[in-house]
């Protein structure tokens, strides 16, 4: 018992003291979304969500792939077109988009 009052009382002296003059901490996370903002945005992906789901599934899947970043001819090939086919696809499943979300987004799409 000698010994641990002394480890007690080393532990207990080497608290870390706050300076006054260092960089002050954000409060705040810079990354962070306002709450309005965020529910705007969650209220839009369920609308793209269920208007996607309302394509066809050939069209559905060209859109997707292409908002991946695939090209006509990688479209074509994964679903078994020609990438001319793939184009038109793509095309009429963002038309078909547009038309669904124009009384939310506006008119512009």
């Amino acid at each position: 018992m000698a010994v641990s009052n002394p480890c007690i009382n080393q532990a207990t002296r080497r608290r870390e003291v706050a300076s006054l003059d260092a960089a002050p901490v954000p409060l705040a996370d810079p990354a962070a979304v306002a709450p309005d903002l965020a529910a705007i945005g969650n209220e839009l992906t369920g609308l793209v969500r269920r208007a996607l789901l309302d394509l066809p599934p050939l069209q559905r899947a060209a859109v997707e792939l292409r908002a991946v970043g695939l090209s006509k001819e990688e479209i074509g090939a994964a679903l078994g077109v020609k990438p001319s086919h793939a184009g038109v696809l793509v095309h009429r499943g963002r038309q078909a988009l547009a038309v669904a979300l124009r009384g939310v987004v506006g008119e512009s799409v």
